[in-house]
Order: structure tokens, then C-alpha cells, then sequence
């Protein structure tokens, strides 16, 4: 990504969004597009494909979570692989349920006093050469942020710290954190492929016509009034953050998780 041409589309609007580009070769290139107001972005999204948010300050908490699961069989043996959708259906009911427990147990270690209602969670699972890949992302909706898309791996860090779930840790994405606070991440929008050579879209868990694609959205932070998480962890150590907020019981997680289970369509 051309950092210049970001600070060129970046230059007189807050919000900037790219549209993966095929140039023939094995990397695609990015077209820039900036909006003055988020109305704007969201017709954008609607109206195109392979499109990426781009920002590097402000963002919602948020997770990207994927494992591959190996596919042994033939593409044509339809008995075997309607066995196999249903296995991995299985196990992502285990992960979205255990990644939702890991969010709520994370920002509430963060100090956030976490509303279940407000993880959004979007999932774009499909075959790649030979393998099944379950992939979601995750957003916190809520008036929260950290002060740039570096930072922000302050809760991949503390749900890797604390976790007693293998299969959460193994399939968490620590690469869309930037090492430095001046770069900028980009990260695929609901509804949108990868680009021309991967088209499965990310779609919300929850039924499509119920969903605010810009609740989705990591940098859509405008709205909100900004709490800033603590991130550093010399300031957390002094006020104690991590032994001062208790972790809510497993129990009261799952259950206040499965407030909106019924409203699961496809996971």
C-alpha cells in the first residue's frame, strides 16, 4: 500500500476506503476513495466489491480469528463432503462461541464494562486449495476505542494472556496490529471478497436486513463518545487494571452471550 496515496485521499476527508484492484500479477493494487461522512462510505460499500477500510488512529476493538481444517476428499463426492459441512458446523458453533466468551473476559480485563449485545461478529468460511477455512472477524460497537490500530493489540494480547482455550489462541490474528502507531491497516468490509481470485463475501452472523453496516465498520468511531482504553502496560501495572477488574463468571458470559443465539442464521 502507497502510504503517500492514502495521505493524498486522506487529505481533505476523515474517512478513507480502498477497492483491491486486478493488475495481472500475483498482488493486487488499491484505489483510493475518501468520504466526507459515513453515509457516503456505506453507499460506497453497497454499491462495490473487494473493499477495505484503511485507518491507523481511533479504532473499535477488534479481533480477526481463522483456522484452516484439511479437506481429504474430492471435489465431485457430495456424500462426504455434506459430512464434512456438518462437522465444521459443529466446530464453529464451538468457536464463535468460545471467541465471543474470550472478547467479553478480554475487554472486561481492559477495564470495559462489556455489553454482549454490542460484539459483532461476521464470518466469510470457504474452501482454499484444499482446505476448509473458518474465518470471523470481530467488532465492539460501543463507545470505545484505542488510539491507534497498533495499540489496539492490547486485547489480542490480554486474551492470549489469559485464555484457557487453545483453539481461540491458535486461530487469533496478531499480523493486523501494526508494529508502529503511524501506520495505517487495512481490513476487509462486510460485504465485501478478498478480490477477484477469492469473491466469498463477509456477512454478518445475525439475518442481513437487521445489520447497520456501519456498526461493522472498525473506524467508524465518529458517532461515539470516546473512552480511550489504557494501553500501555507500565500504566496498567500502576492502577492495577488486570487484578482490579474480576472476570465475569463462565456462566453469566454464556448466558448473557446467548442473548441473540436465536437470531443465528448461518454461521
Amino acid at each position: 500500500m502507497s502510504y503517500y496515496n492514502y495521505i493524498q485521499a486522506k487529505k481533505n476527508n476523515n474517512i478513507v476506503l480502498s477497492k483491491a484492484i486486478y493488475n495481472g500479477s500475483n498482488r493486487d493494487t488499491f484505489k483510493f476513495e475518501s468520504f466526507s461522512n459515513w453515509d457516503e462510505a456505506e453507499e460506497y460499500i453497497k454499491n462495490n466489491d473487494y473493499i477495505y477500510e484503511d485507518f491507523c488512529s481511533r479504532p473499535k476493538p477488534y479481533l480477526d480469528y481463522e483456522i484452516y481444517e484439511n479437506y481429504p476428499y474430492n471435489n465431485d463426492d457430495d456424500i462426504n463432503k455434506e459430512i464434512f459441512l456438518l462437522k465444521m458446523k459443529k466446530l464453529k458453533r464451538e468457536i464463535l462461541s468460545k471467541l465471543k466468551k474470550n472478547t467479553y473476559e478480554g475487554l472486561s480485563r481492559l477495564g470495559v464494562k462489556v455489553d454482549p449485545e454490542k460484539i459483532l461478529i461476521s464470518k466469510c468460511h470457504r474452501f482454499i486449495k484444499g482446505n476448509y477455512k473458518i474465518s470471523f472477524h470481530m467488532v465492539y460497537n460501543n463507545n470505545i476505542c484505542f488510539s491507534s490500530a497498533s495499540t489496539a493489540r492490547a486485547l489480542y494480547d490480554t486474551i492470549i494472556k489469559y485464555s484457557s482455550d487453545d483453539i481461540i489462541i491458535k486461530g487469533l490474528d496478531s499480523s493486523i496490529y501494526p508494529r508502529s502507531e503511524n501506520s495505517i491497516q487495512k481490513m476487509r468490509t462486510i460485504f465485501s471478497g478478498k478480490n477477484r481470485e477469492d469473491k466469498t463475501k463477509f456477512r454478518s452472523i445475525y439475518d442481513d436486513d437487521e445489520i447497520n453496516i456501519k456498526d461493522y465498520l472498525i473506524s467508524n468511531t465518529d458517532k461515539f463518545d470516546l473512552i480511550y482504553l489504557v494501553e500501555d502496560e507500565e500504566t496498567k501495572e500502576k492502577i492495577n487494571i488486570n487484578k482490579r477488574i474480576k472476570p465475569t463468571p463462565t456462566d453469566d458470559i454464556n448466558k448473557a452471550l446467548t442473548l441473540k443465539t436465536q437470531y443465528i442464521y448461518n454461521i
